[in-house]
């Protein structure tokens, strides 16, 4: 072996140095563990940057589902998100990461069961101790004795229509026989909050339980009468407590049965076949 290395360097001393030094360094790489990509917590600002950036809805709320996250969900920071243009999905998708890791809208992680649907009573109208709901445009029942508010029941309603033979009837199809949602007694209070918005408005309906769906009349076409409203909706008034925060109370009792909210401009587009709702009950 000696002899080999001599006759090596005696021929070609470059080429044994050469051989010598990848030797070394190739040994040198063994037992190294390669350096691990550094770890990333998505905040605001990185929300912020994505989304000026051009990235899609989905592609962001994608990232904020598989990306540790520490956001800060105070009435003032959600306000700051929507005037910076993010959209209402991508703000909730932060906040369903936010409960979900456990972790209250101010950062920290003693979230309570009240703060996991609810805000807190700082961003709340003066002197009313109110919690806030956090889910932007989210109707909420509120009980004004305990001062807290329970998200109604959030569905996918169909917009159908069905020939009558001399005209058409169109109306909200929701599946379920029953809301999970149950309210007790005939005049209930709602709130919702539209991240410091002005509201469209919502209408009320009166459900009719029909096999294994929930429905709402919402127009009748006739040949000999024309187009006639809805006889489901109730009359409702929305009240502004604060920008972007509204209560929103029935003018009428509400007899026992099965309700849905939905906003007013539900069923004006010609292309839309489905459309958020916010459904209870009242025993």
């Amino acid at each position: 072996m000696h002899t080999l290395i001599a006759l090596m360097m005696k021929r070609s001393p470059i080429t044994f140095f050469s051989l010598l030094l990848l030797l070394i360094v190739t040994l040198n790489g063994f037992g190294q563990t390669p350096a691990s990509p550094k770890s990333e917590t998505l905040t605001n600002k990185s929300v912020v940057e994505l989304s000026k950036a051009g990235l899609s809805k989905s592609i962001i709320i994608n990232k904020i589902n598989t990306t540790p996250c520490r956001f800060d969900l105070s009435t003032t920071e959600l306000v700051n998100l929507k005037k910076q243009g993010i959209a209402e999905d991508v703000l909730n998708a932060m906040m369903e990461k936010t409960m979900t890791n456990g972790q209250n809208t101010n950062g920290k992680n003693d979230v309570t069961k009240e703060t996991t649907s609810l805000l807190d009573k700082a961003n709340a109208p003066a002197g009313s101790g109110m919690l806030v709901p956090s889910t932007l445009n989210v109707i909420h029942s509120y009980d004004p004795a305990t001062k807290k508010a329970v998200p109604l029941e959030k569905g996918l309603a169909q917009l159908k229509a069905k020939s009558t033979g001399i005209g058409s009837n169109s109306f909200f199809d929701l599946d379920g026989l029953k809301s999970t949602v149950r309210i007790s007694g005939d005049k209930p209070i709602f709130i919702v909050n539209v991240g410091g918005a002005t509201s469209d408005g919502f209408v009320l309906y009166k459900l009719v339980v029909k096999k294994a769906s929930r429905q709402a009349a919402l127009s009748s076409m006739s040949t000999f009468s024309g187009l006639k409203g809805s006889k489901a909706m109730i009359p409702v008034t929305m009240k502004l407590l604060q920008p972007g925060l509204y209560e929103i109370t029935p003018d009428i009792k509400l007899e026992k049965g099965e309700y849905l909210f939905a906003l007013k401009t539900a069923g004006s587009s010609l292309n839309s076949t489905t459309t958020d709702v916010y459904a209870f009950g009242v025993d």
